[in-house]
């Protein structure tokens, strides 16, 4: 109303100065500013001190509080001494009731110092303990951290190739034929003759395309870190080798250096489930979709599948 008044938060009364009579008793609103700061804010508290009004008094007595250990971040309330006792109080339980951990089952071999940082950017707090790495924070805070930590450790850790490969210094993709009556050999005709008896193996060449494993091994590492602090059994992340048919694409466009390896863009959507890579444990199955040589032979992978 534009008049100047004199408060007493003690006694809580205000006077008007301009007419200096008749003081009014203030009546304070009970109000959830705590809960209110949060849903707005969705804990995403990584800026400058913010300012939160406790209740409708004049200020009298400021206290600080950290929002989170990792955050460097910090909510200052500002109001009447009971008030912001009972907000800190509330807010802590609001932080309380929405922190998570996360921990990573890994064989650490690299610096803390580069993984505790991509934790902070996250505002997470993070533990190292034997093989195992734990993260503390906000669900949605820790989610991301861990996200950014497994991409770290994915493209760090070294890819191991298949002690079954054939040296291979610089190309990408090498075939190698498979020795007949190899314990390689032996194993793959094995499978294929379960439900093929009468068919006979002519050729077995093994591909060894160094870019498709290294994709594929780091994503069965994710698969088995998420599993792990999902608690699933470790049977959950296991591999299987399957049998593929390729109709009438050749198997050479599939593994050759610059191909993507198995794409389901290229399938056929009026397959039985759509557009999908489809795999078969059986040999009889996928005979019926191999690709067919000019001499009537036919091919079809034996591939690992997570």
């Amino acid at each position: 109303n534009g008049y100047k008044y004199e408060v007493n938060v003690q006694q809580m009364w205000e006077l008007n100065l301009h007419f200096k009579q008749n003081k009014r008793t203030i009546r304070r609103q009970e109000m959830n500013a705590v809960q209110q700061y949060i849903s707005n804010q969705q804990f995403c508290a990584r800026s400058d001190t913010s300012r939160s009004s406790v209740s409708a008094s004049t200020v009298t007595v400021p206290t600080q509080m950290s929002l989170s250990p990792a955050s460097g971040f910090s909510l200052r309330f500002y109001g009447r001494v009971d008030d912001i006792t009972k907000a800190v109080k509330q807010f802590h339980k609001e932080i309380e009731d929405n922190t998570t951990s996360h921990v990573l089952s890994w064989a650490l071999k690299h610096s803390h110092e580069e993984i505790r940082a991509i934790v902070l950017k996250n505002g997470v707090k993070v533990a190292f303990l034997k093989e195992q790495m734990k993260l503390t924070g906000l669900k949605e805070d820790v989610d991301a951290a861990y996200n950014a930590v497994v991409l770290f450790l994915s493209e760090m850790l070294m890819v191991k190739y298949p002690s079954l490969w054939s040296p291979q210094q610089t190309s990408v993709s090498v075939v190698c034929s498979v020795p007949s009556r190899s314990p390689e050999w032996i194993s793959i005709e094995n499978k294929f003759k379960i439900t093929m008896p009468k068919s006979t193996i002519t050729e077995i060449k093994r591909i060894q395309h160094r870019d498709m494993y290294g994709r594929y091994y780091k994503q069965r590492l994710e698969m088995k870190q998420r599993h792990a602090c999902r608690g699933l059994p470790q049977q959950t992340s296991e591999e299987k080798w399957l049998f593929h048919g390729t109709r009438k694409t050749d198997p050479e466009s599939i593994y050759s250096e610059d191909s993507r390896g198995f794409d389901f863009r290229y399938s056929n959507s009026q397959c039985f489930w759509g557009n999908a890579a489809y795999f078969a444990e059986n040999a009889s199955y996928s005979h019926a979709y191999a690709y067919v040589l000019q001499d009537g032979k036919r091919q079809m992978f034996y591939a690992s599948v997570l």
